[in-house]
């Protein structure tokens, strides 16, 4: 009988546990994505700050192989993988092993656009440098501006009215 009791106790106590461990990981999801969003941030301006100008890409289309590799390419030299492209909430949510394969790659975080005019990445401040693909993490989808602040679209949204 003790033990049973014991059982039980433990059974609760671990039902008690797992939506607090749920919600850390996606508290841990969601501060692994700024972190990727900052690190692109910070090589990004590395690049604009040697370059003079934003990182021309030839391919436009932002679901090809080509274009992830093109930003791949020009980021690498700052330290930047593949995994810094890649949130794993939204990996987890298209593929079943929750990652894509190396032959699979494409970005999690779409890169804006902006002229090869000098410093041009510069001149808008609120315009965001990246967004994220997917809204997954419960606030929409999270982006970053030229001074490095991370936000959600639905923050953006409330704060803009």
């Amino acid at each position: 009988m003790e033990l049973v009791t014991a059982i039980v106790i433990v059974l609760i106590l671990a039902s008690l546990l797992l939506p607090v461990g749920q919600s850390m990981r996606s508290r841990a999801r969601i501060v692994q994505c700024t972190s990727n969003l900052k690190n692109l941030h910070v090589a990004t301006n590395s690049y604009v700050l040697d370059n003079q100008q934003w990182p021309q890409t030839v391919t436009q289309d932002i679901n090809t192989e080509a274009f992830a590799n093109e930003w791949l390419d020009a980021l690498k030299r700052y330290g930047i993988q593949k995994e810094n492209w890649q949130c794993l909430s939204v990996q987890e949510g298209l593929y079943p092993n929750g990652k894509a394969d190396d032959a699979e790659f494409r970005l999690d975080y779409i890169p804006t656009q902006f002229g090869p005019k000098p410093n041009s990445a510069y001149k808008w401040p609120k315009h965001p440098w990246f967004i994220e693909r997917a809204s997954v993490h419960g606030r929409g989808n999270l982006l970053i501006r030229t001074d490095g602040s991370v936000q959600s679209l639905d923050d953006l949204a409330k704060s803009n009215p």
